[in-house]
C-alpha cells in the first residue's frame, strides 16, 4: 500500500511540475518580452529600422534608444530631425537583412556592462536607396538598445 501511494505521489509530482513547465513557457511567449529584444541582434535591428524610418516618429527611437544618448538636447531635436530625414528619404519600402556583429564591450567604470556592435542593412525608401547603419548594445539584461542611427546614400553601380 505505501509502495502505491508513493508511485502515485511520485507521478502527481510529475504531472504538476510538467504543467508548470509547460504553463511557464506558454506564458513566456504570450506576455514576455519581445525575442528580438532579448536575443537576436538582426532582428532587433530589423524592426527598429522599419519602426523608426517607416513612420520617422521620433518616439519609435526614443523607444530603442539607449537611455545614455537621450540627453534633454537630442529630445528635443529628435522632431526637426525626423522630420528633415522624412523629407529627404520618404518612407521606407524596403529593408534587407541586416548584417553584423557585436564585437566590443561596453564598459562603464571600469566594468564591461554587454557588448556592443556594429549592423549595416541596404534599405529602399521612397526617394532613393541607402545603406543604414545602426549601433546597438546589449546590456547584462539581455536588452538590446540603439546608440547610433546612421543612413547614407547607396552608390549604384552600373
Amino acid at each position: 500500500m505505501m509502495k502505491l501511494l508513493t508511485s502515485k505521489t511520485f507521478g502527481l509530482l510529475l504531472t504538476i511540475i510538467a504543467a508548470i513547465a509547460i504553463g511557464s513557457a506558454v506564458f513566456a511567449q504570450l506576455h514576455g518580452k519581445n525575442t528580438a529584444q532579448t536575443s537576436d541582434p538582426a532582428a532587433f535591428v530589423e524592426s527598429g529600422i522599419k519602426a523608426i524610418t517607416g513612420t520617422w516618429n521620433p518616439d519609435a527611437m526614443i523607444k530603442r534608444a539607449d537611455p545614455a544618448i537621450l540627453t534633454p538636447f537630442v529630445r528635443q531635436q529628435l522632431p526637426q530631425a525626423y522630420a528633415q530625414l522624412s523629407a529627404k528619404w520618404g518612407r521606407l519600402q524596403h529593408v534587407a537583412q541586416p548584417v553584423g556583429a557585436p564585437t566590443s564591450p561596453y564598459v562603464v567604470n571600469g566594468a564591461v556592462a554587454g557588448v556592443v556592435g556594429s549592423w549595416t542593412a541596404d534599405a529602399q525608401f521612397e526617394h532613393g536607396p541607402a545603406t543604414v547603419e545602426m549601433v546597438i548594445r546589449r546590456a547584462g539584461n539581455g536588452e538590446w538598445k540603439i546608440l547610433g542611427l546612421r543612413i547614407e546614400p547607396r552608390k549604384l553601380t552600373p
